[in-house]
């Protein structure tokens, strides 16, 4: 399942990623605004996940606090604070973290997913590793947004006992509450 929705997702034209991409940060931006969040937790785009970079630069220039997780050994993630999105370094599996390691303690309001399909019932296939499902359990007050493209959405993807669902996901055709009725 993993490489049918990789390769879905890397069939999609640099024109339909940056139009989706376009879509999907105007509906983040109105969810945020709606949610009133003022602690985002992140994800920093990479390969040809959607680009959420106008989002966080938006968010930046509002005034909200960002934090970008850091992955290291163990599954675990160091969560740390975005302050200068230009001076960022390379981690672990092609991740990018801030290069200045500002701990970013506490709760969230709202945490950006990425994964590789999303069912509409919030239920996220990720990358494999585990990273974000403790974090996930640690956040019980958090909006927790799962972030793909319409194309990625399954009927339903496989989960474990340790897997914690989304909120709600949100595509360039909507959020999931939109997308199931």
């Amino acid at each position: 399942m993993r490489l049918y929705f990789t390769s879905v997702r890397e069939g999609l034209s640099e024109e339909e990623r940056s139009s989706h991409s376009t879509e999907i940060c105007q509906r983040l931006r109105e969810s945020l605004v709606a949610w009133k969040a003022h602690r985002l937790h992140t994800y920093l785009p990479m390969g040809k996940e959607v680009d959420i970079w106008p989002l966080i630069r938006w968010a930046l220039s509002t005034g909200m606090e960002i934090t970008i997780p850091k992955t290291l050994p163990r599954r675990e993630l160091l969560h740390l604070r975005l302050v200068e999105p230009l001076d960022l370094i390379e981690g672990r599996f092609g991740t990018f973290h801030p290069r200045e390691e500002i701990p970013s303690l506490g709760f969230f309001d709202v945490i950006l997913v990425p994964g590789l399909s999303f069912d509409v019932q919030g239920n996220r296939l990720g990358y494999g590793a585990g990273y974000y499902d403790q974090f996930l359990k640690e956040q019980p007050q958090a909006i927790k947004v799962g972030i793909c493209y319409a194309d990625q959405l399954a009927t339903k993807v496989p989960q474990d006992d340790h897997d914690v669902p989304m909120d709600v996901v949100i595509t360039e055709m909507g959020l999931s509450s939109d997308l199931t009725g």
